[in-house]
């Protein structure tokens, strides 16, 4: 299926839609909960999905949806290389590969090599008939002969409001950006 012109994969079952712009970062655009015709994450209603240029401000392309955060989450320059906001993979078009097509289950794995820095990274995804849950495994793989730190992580446009309740399992935490206003916490 295509969106926008981007190339979209959907996965689907009796529960869940959830789809995947294959030419976006393989950004997981849609996470529709079907019997309440609900999906969680936040659209921007100005900005449609389109093809965006590497190492651009993902701030001015950002229309909603869930996208990969590596190497890093903000502007940094690490071995003297600088990496963009949110990462370098979130404006690639990725690879990927239907494992299972079937009526029990479908699968999906993505992967991606980075641009920038020395990494690839797997995603797969296993969408299962009449489970109210899509399982996701990621993977990265540093393809240097020398040590590479990095920061990987999900970046979610939840779509709150008022009523909206996150429960997070209990332990110490980090808070480093919590807008606006201090909302979850003060930095630190």
């Amino acid at each position: 299926w295509t969106l926008n012109g981007l190339q979209t994969i959907v996965m689907e079952n009796e529960l869940l839609r959830s789809s995947v712009l294959v030419d976006l970062g393989a950004r997981i655009h849609e996470f529709v909960y079907k019997p309440l015709d609900r999906d969680f994450f936040w659209h921007n209603p100005r900005i449609e999905p389109r093809t965006p240029v590497f190492q651009a401000d993902i701030d001015a392309w950002l229309s909603g949806g869930m996208d990969e955060a590596i190497p890093t989450g903000h502007i940094s320059t690490y071995k003297n290389e600088v990496y963009p906001y949110i990462g370098e993979l979130w404006s690639m078009r990725w690879d990927y590969d239907i494992l299972q097509r079937g009526p029990q289950e479908v699968e999906l794995h993505l992967w991606r090599y980075t641009p920038i820095s020395p990494l690839r990274v797997d995603r797969w995804m296993l969408l299962r008939r009449a489970e109210p849950v899509l399982h996701m495994r990621h993977r990265v793989t540093n393809l240097s002969s020398e040590t590479f730190d990095f920061l990987w992580g999900l970046h979610p446009c939840w779509d709150v409001s008022e009523t909206t309740r996150f429960d997070i399992p209990a332990g110490e935490m980090l808070i480093e950006d919590s807008a606006p206003n201090d909302r979850l916490g003060a930095k630190g």
